[in-house]
């Protein structure tokens, strides 16, 4: 291939990677959505509902101000629900080191640095402005580059002359595009944001950064100077909390950027901010940048310097700043366009905070890519470099390794192509801290948390609690299928709290009941509050004793064996096709014993350089090796084993199924169940499959014979006392309510690689057909995904209690996947897609996806967990196609 080729395959290369494209979220700025008035958190329980829940109001209020008077929030805030605000698209930043939020009519919004905390503010000083001057060097053109509606006494000479129906937004994450029609000027821009989020790759993904490539293009026969200025404020929208933090202004200039930080603590925790454009080598370029800039005043200094200059110059300067006062720092890059040429200036942000804490916590938690940056406070700049350097690559491994082969997929609906990325947001956005292990010795050796450290979410935006289990259940599908090693470190981290005890007691919501917060050997529903001091306080969830809940130790079951399933899928890709992603390496087993005894023997040595945990990562060349499934397995069993044999004792008459404690003792936790569950039941059958299976894999032919034994009666008494000929009984208590969610245990069987091992085919054929034929197209006529329980009755949602006549988002999605599985395909997007049109398109819930929506009017908790299922929704569509092929 000629020079000319390579350089023509190249540029054509390039505009498939970073092209608009034809999928994904898409708006106008000036969109509004049709139904988004009609919907909020104003939640209107009927009176029988109420009633049920009494008791448990009348604990909530006092438990409540208790905590309001002592100045702390309470994890689950009934009184203050948000409301969606119906802005937000991409947010910004890798995965762990905090984000901050984007509307896709250009706000910076939503803050989330301080670990699991949000700010819900719009800092209106953080902006990109555009400037165009013409051929005889005079601005024709200056704008913001943002539409939204602004108040006036803030930089109030600052302008948005755009038309934003001329203005589209497209969000896949983790990009996005901004489009800005601009050609009565002679120009069109692109604003490309970039955050590095790429599956299996764990040092890039944990970057708290993101990348803005302006695409500029002279529509026009005349030369355009175009300069793009970014201005970015201290703190976080926060007026009390942004002075605290003692701001100053300086500037850097490294190889790759010229720019400028902002020094700053964030709460008592040290936050730095860095602006800075990319030093472009061609004479066309030039790169300002300014230091102090009153984001409290009138903002005409750079305004009226961008209008005079066309760039930054010392006018923009504002001399009255004084440090420890707000200020506002800015960049700005200018091109020359001949006319009909294009070209790019690029801009990065950095947060570098590299050590946070919780606040009633002692102990301090370093941030994952402080293994590669450093943890003393001055990564940014080397940051920024390295993001300049590496975005392209990032993009080409996003499209072509990751996207591309689902957005070419003519099978699969146009809006699922966009909703399986958007979704992924909250892997990032969930509140995520991601940290390096602090205390080395603590852990075994080989323990993946070395190379990993641990990683935590949150249940929701509003539900603050780490790493809530028991929705983790579902999410999970999301990190096993593009972060296994992050699956596996939370796996870690729950096994080591199994066998904790905190025997300090506490009065439960729900019933009154006086129990410890941590009983020994049951799982724990969560991980901790940010408010309190996670890992260390766990079980923050105060309504229910969930030492008594019938599924979490099922789920971490179930989920263990799920874990070895995927990652020995992916460890039977051959070394020449290792994945679609380049950045897994393959090893093998003996290399692998190798590196155990290697890291064994490092772990015994005084030098700390040499604690490399080298089975986990080649330091070499920055590859990721997957945890050994194997290992992984005999890690998990005994304490899989101790956790199932206390399941067991809710077996109280011995038929092989366990009872529920008629209340609401699971996930759904005001829907109470009634002897054995079709839930409970089902989840608890699949553990007892999937315990055999594994005593069998590891040798101890004792245990599967006992948990075969008890399997096969309760197979026989769930199909007893439970099978109605149409669908499963939700219990024994006599309800006919149809429950979406009754299949739950099977479709984790079938994730794990099984087929019917519990229930007969024909039955779950029969019950997704019922499920569909009710609860999705006989309630808005398959508009809204699937009720959560329906009842014949009432021809309609079950609204004997609130979580009935819910439609939770995650299930929904985990309900499609079970479809597919059973040659449901198209059934499977009518109901899921119904549901995210409704959020995405009518109401306007995108990243803020809630866990439930009503039929009518309402959601509840925005910001949600559960919905990463819908990746469960791809593993079980590329797994079936495999099987057909």
């Amino acid at each position: 291939m000629s020079q000319d080729e390579t350089s023509q395959s190249f540029t054509d290369f390039k505009q498939t990677i970073t092209q608009v494209p034809a999928y994904g979220l898409k708006f106008k700025f000036n969109h509004k959505f049709p139904d988004k008035e009609n919907f909020s958190q104003n939640l209107k329980p009927s009176w029988k509902q109420i009633w049920n829940l009494m008791p448990m109001m009348l604990r909530y209020v006092p438990y409540y101000w208790r905590n309001a008077k002592n100045g702390n929030p309470v994890l689950m805030d009934y009184f203050s629900m948000r409301n969606h605000d119906g802005i937000y698209g991409c947010p910004i930043g890798g995965i762990g080191g905090g984000t901050i939020g984007r509307g896709f009519a250009g706000e910076f919004c939503r803050y989330q640095l301080k670990p699991g905390l949000y700010e819900w503010n719009v800092v209106h000083a953080n902006q990109f402005i555009v400037n165009i001057r013409d051929e005889n060097d005079k601005t024709i053109f200056q704008s913001l580059l943002s539409s939204y509606s602004r108040p006036k006494n803030v930089l109030s000479s600052w302008e948005s002359k755009l038309d934003p129906s001329k203005c589209n937004y497209t969000a896949l994450y983790p990009r996005s595009w901004s489009e800005y029609d601009l050609s009565e000027y002679g120009i069109k821009l692109t604003c490309r944001q970039i955050s590095p989020i790429i599956p299996h790759n764990y040092k890039d993904s944990s970057l708290p950064c993101a990348i803005f490539v302006w695409q500029i293009e002279n529509v026009c026969e005349h030369e355009r100077k175009v300069s793009i200025t970014f201005t970015w404020k201290n703190g976080m929208g926060n007026k009390k909390q942004d002075l605290a933090g003692c701001p100053k202004a300086e500037t850097f200039d490294t190889d790759e950027a010229k720019g400028a930080t902002i020094v700053q603590n964030i709460v008592d925790m040290p936050c730095n901010y860095h602006v800075g454009v990319f030093k472009a080598s061609d004479e066309d370029m030039k790169v300002t940048s300014a230091v102090k800039i009153d984001p409290n005043g009138n903002g005409s200094g750079l305004w009226n310097d961008l209008n005079e200059n066309g760039i930054i110059t010392n006018k923009s300067d504002d001399k009255s700043v004084k440090e420890g006062k707000d200020v506002c720092v800015a960049v700005c890059g200018q091109k020359t366009l001949k006319p009909k040429s294009s070209d790019e200036i690029e801009f990065g942000l950095v947060w570098d905070m590299p050590k946070v804490r919780f606040p009633k916590g002692k102990r301090w938690f370093t941030r994952f890519y402080t293994k590669y940056f450093g943890d003393d406070g001055k990564a940014g700049e080397k940051i920024m470099d390295y993001a300049f350097k590496n975005y392209s690559k990032w993009e080409q491994l996003m499209m072509d390794e990751w996207q591309k082969p689902i957005l070419e997929d003519s099978n699969l609906p146009d809006w699922y192509k966009g909703a399986i990325f958007n979704e992924l947001y909250y892997i990032a956005d969930g509140g995520t801290l991601w940290a390096v292990v602090d205390d080395e010795n603590q852990l075994a050796a080989d323990d993946p948390r070395h190379a990993y450290g641990i990683f935590g979410y949150l249940e929701g935006h509003e539900y603050r609690m780490y790493n809530t289990y028991d929705v983790h259940f579902y999410a999970s599908h999301s990190l096993i299928s593009l972060f296994p090693n992050l699956q596996v470190s939370i796996q870690y981290d729950i096994k080591d709290t199994i066998t904790r005890e905190i025997p300090d007691t506490r009065k439960h919501l729900y019933d009154g009941k006086v129990c410890p917060r941590k009983i020994k050997d049951t799982v724990v529903h969560d991980i901790g509050d940010p408010a309190e001091d996670p890992w260390n306080l766990i079980n923050s969830y105060p309504i229910h004793d969930v030492s008594e809940w019938r599924d979490l130790n099922c789920k971490f079951i179930l989920q263990v064996y799920r874990d070895y399933y995927v990652l020995n899928e992916f460890a039977q890709l051959s070394a020449d096709n290792a994945s679609k992603f380049s950045s897994i390496e393959f090893i093998d087993k003996e290399s692998l014993s190798e590196m155990i005894i290697l890291d064994n023997r490092n772990k015994m040595m005084d030098d700390k350089s040499k604690k490399s945990a080298s089975m986990y990562i080649n330091e070499a060349n920055g590859k990721v090796y997957l945890m050994d499934a194997m290992k992984y397995l005999k890690d998990m069993y005994q304490v899989s084993k101790t956790v199932m044999d206390k399941t067991i004792e809710f077996d109280l008459d011995d038929d092989g199924l366990i009872e529920n404690n008629n209340s609401p003792d699971q996930t759904y936790d005001t829907w109470v169940m009634s002897g054995p569950s079709i839930y409970c039941g089902g989840l608890y059958l699949a553990s007892l499959h999937v315990m055999s299976v594994m005593a069998a894999i590891l040798d101890q032919p004792n245990d599967c014979i006992r948990y075969r034994e008890i399997l096969e009666k309760g197979k026989k008494s769930i199909e007893e006392k439970l099978w109605n000929g149409s669908y499963y009984n939700f219990d024994t208590s006599g309800t006919k309510n149809i429950m979406s969610d009754q299949l739950c245990g099977h479709w984790y069987l079938r994730s794990c690689g099984f087929d019917h091992e519990i229930f007969p085919k024909e039955n779950v054929r029969a019950t997704l057909k019922t499920i569909f034929e009710n609860n999705v197209m006989k309630v808005e006529g398959g508009k809204v995904g699937a009720v959560n329980g329906f009842s014949p009755e009432l021809a309609g949602p079950d609204t004997a209690m609130m979580q009935s006549e819910e439609i939770w988002v995650g299930v929904v999605y985990a309900l499609a996947s079970t479809m597919i599985y059973e040659d449901m395909t198209e059934e499977a997007m009518k109901t899921a897609g119904g549901l995210y049109d409704m959020m995405a398109q009518r109401v306007g819930l995108s990243f803020e996806t809630p866990e439930a929506m009503y039929v009518k009017s309402t959601y509840r908790s925005i910001g949600y967990m559960r919905p990463l299922s819908i990746w469960s929704i791809q593993s079980a569509y590329e797994r079936m196609k495999k099987y057909k092929n």
